[in-house]
């Protein structure tokens, strides 16, 4: 197939929904089609290193001619500069939602309700997360994402010297100021897990304020930003890994790589996280810090609950795996290319 990837934000922008278009590309030229990507983002000094093309900030003119020579055209994320030529041009296309489209349970925008109503459009919408899929009321297709098996995984006689993980980026929204406070109420309670912290963003002085005057400081560790490599030995180095996001996340890969690297998960129940964590750990209301607080200590005085959700992980991660989830998408492009190829040859009997 002659696929065109629309990607508004590419390589060599970092972030999660970039490594995936990125991963996307790559495999589906790995697999034998004609791969174009078109995005907003411009190169940087070392030009093009994808075997494939990548068309940055292309004219109207040569867009048009893209989508006009692909069998099926691919919004990576809806983006409203890519996507209007295709309600107007005769080409298969689908949308592919990472994010929320709006507002998760609030208000939506009046840009976020025109989206919804491109996407309505498409020949089909694909979904990171059942929680996604819902939240869009049309159909769609939910395909999970995948994590990179081949960096998170289980070390041998490694030694577990923290009681707890986070992983992300210090912001609120992603709830380490609740876990914090979970570790003062758990003190105050006889127990005092280990925990390490790795990320860095803007709370990160008011987080580390917080330990001092909750005098926290000898069982928190601030690791600050991580290669993935480090964070895989950190993983590998903790017993279960804490996801406490505030807001609904749409999915959560770093509940994957926690199991892959053999931690229990215990994560917040909005959005698509339970969807990541499976049998593999449990959920909290979000923003409960007294729930986050129970299960943290429900887990910690029942290793075998740990090891139950442990023995959970490599059935549960079958379905994550790259080949699995890019295979599926690969499949759900052909489908659409194939029914548009079977309605033109009815057309053309018909007529």
């Amino acid at each position: 197939m002659k696929i065109l990837l629309s990607a508004h934000s590419f390589f060599p922008a970092i972030g999660g929904l970039e490594t995936f278009a990125r991963l996307l590309a790559e495999y589906a030229f790995q697999k034998g089609h004609q791969i174009g990507v078109v995005t907003q983002t411009l190169a940087n000094s070392t030009g093009n290193i994808f075997p494939f093309k990548v068309l940055r900030q292309p004219s109207i003119f040569r867009l048009i001619s893209e989508i006009q020579k692909a069998d099926v055209v691919v919004q990576a994320q809806i983006s409203l500069k890519t996507s209007w030529p295709l309600l107007l041009l005769r080409r298969p296309w689908l949308a592919i939602h990472q994010v929320w489209l709006g507002h998760h349970k609030g208000n939506m925008t009046g840009l976020s309700r025109l989206k919804r109503w491109v996407c309505s459009k498409a020949d089909l919408n694909i979904t990171a997360s059942r929680a996604l899929a819902s939240d869009l009321h049309f159909p769609c297709k939910a395909i999970w994402n995948c994590y990179d098996n081949t960096l998170y995984k289980e070390e041998t006689n490694t030694e577990r010297c923290f009681d707890l993980a986070f992983v992300g980026r210090l912001v609120s929204d992603k709830g380490c100021a609740d876990l914090i406070s979970s570790l003062n109420d758990l003190r105050q309670g006889g127990l005092k897990p280990r925990l390490v912290v790795v990320g860095d963003g803007p709370e990160m002085l008011s987080l580390k304020s917080q330990v001092v005057s909750s005098g926290l400081e000898s069982q928190v560790q601030f690791q600050g930003m991580c290669n993935p490599e480090e964070i895989s030995r950190i993983l590998n180095r903790s017993r279960i890994l804490v996801v406490p996001s505030v807001w609904a996340e749409p999915f959560g890969i770093v509940a994957l790589e926690g199991i892959a690297c053999g931690c229990a998960i215990i994560a917040s129940a909005d959005g698509g996280l339970p969807e990541a964590v499976g049998p593999c750990g449990v959920t909290f209301p979000n923003s409960d810090v007294n729930a986050l607080s129970s299960q943290i200590r429900c887990l910690l005085e029942t290793p075998a609950l740990i090891e139950k959700f442990r023995s959970s992980a490599m059935g549960h991660l079958a379905h994550f795996q790259k080949k699995v989830v890019f295979d599926e998408y690969l499949s759900a492009f052909e489908s659409i290319y194939q029914f548009q190829q079977n309605q033109t040859t009815i057309n053309r009997r018909c007529s």
